[in-house]
């Protein structure tokens, strides 16, 4: 069982995941999810970093 768990903004269900593929979807998903609830402190400050001004807005 896994302590931690994922939140995504809203506009990645309305904005970014019709952009793409099924398989590209379901392969993003079970990845963030996968690392950020195994390991968030290892991840996420990567995340952090690569989402710039766009984080906690």
């Amino acid at each position: 069982m896994n302590k931690y768990g994922v939140k995504y903004h809203p506009a990645v269900k309305s904005e970014d995941l019709p952009r793409l593929g099924s398989d590209i979807k379901s392969w993003i998903r079970r990845t963030i999810e996968e690392k950020l609830t195994q390991a968030p402190q290892e991840y996420g400050l990567t995340l952090y970093r690569s989402a710039g001004r766009n984080w906690l807005k």
